[in-house]
């Protein structure tokens, strides 16, 4: 048994019902076999079914990571990612990299490169926690 399996962007090329098979199957698999699974997917969906623990990626760059991500976000990203609300100006800021594309960006954003925070359950990438540690 490989110690990870790596699954890369199920639903390409897929109806509902061949995704619903592949998902059901990997499941089933996931049950059986003691190798760890990297799931690399931008369809929320199909990370809620199979993913424990999620990282988000922007432009190479992790944003956010947890094990509640999907549900408690907090990285302007991941709720626009998650909402299905992504503005993309495919331009990548000196600072945050989400932040010439943020609708909380500002100057600070732009500007500097945020450092990892926890916030609740997951570590995120963002100025807007400063408070956080």
């Amino acid at each position: 048994e490989p110690k990870y399996i790596i699954v890369v962007d199920i639903e390409f090329g897929l109806n509902d019902n061949g995704r619903a098979i592949i998902i059901n199957s990997l499941i089933d698999l996931m049950q059986i076999v003691k190798s760890s699974f990297i799931i690399l997917d931008n369809d929320p969906a199909v990370i809620s079914r199979l993913a424990d623990y999620v990282i988000v990626i922007y432009k190479g760059e992790k944003v956010e990571e947890g094990s509640d991500v999907l549900y408690d976000h907090y990285h302007p990203y991941t709720t626009d990612l998650i909402s299905g609300n992504i503005r993309e100006r495919n331009i990548i800021g000196n600072g945050c990299v989400y932040s010439e594309n943020c609708a909380f960006s500002s100057y600070k954003c732009k500007s500097n490169k945020p450092e990892e925070v926890k916030v609740g359950n997951n570590k995120v990438k963002c100025f807007l926690y400063p408070w956080e540690t």
